[in-house]
């Protein structure tokens, strides 16, 4: 089975510290993505390093959809709260949530 998570982002108070700590702790490389460090495996970027909006920090999966609109319909009717309104990013168009227990997440459409 394919992981339904397409994707991590780990919002940080210093992209480029948290960066290089992963990438000193656990091996991983660094490379510059469009305005933030993107972290590689030996199968290529699998998470981005960005500064923290609104004060928030931690990682956030991103859940890869076939349909955003209808995800994002069925979360907020399920008890999620969009956090940051859909936006379109470098892959495609993703929308941030918060689960009912408070966690975050993101819910992402390619292309």
């Amino acid at each position: 089975m394919t992981s339904p998570i397409a994707w991590f982002d780990n919002q940080s108070k210093d992209a480029d510290l948290t960066a290089g700590f992963y990438a000193e702790t656990l091996g991983f490389s660094v490379q510059q993505g469009p305005g933030f460090p993107m972290l590689s495996s030996g199968d290529g970027p699998f998470a981005s390093v960005s500064a923290s909006t609104k004060g928030r920090t931690g990682w956030i999966p991103y859940f890869e959809v076939a349909d955003l609109e209808t995800s994002e319909h069925k979360a907020r009717e399920k008890g999620g709260e969009v956090v940051e309104e859909r936006r379109r990013g470098p892959a495609g168009e993703y929308v941030i949530l918060k689960d009912p227990g408070g966690t975050l997440f993101a819910l992402w459409k390619r292309g």
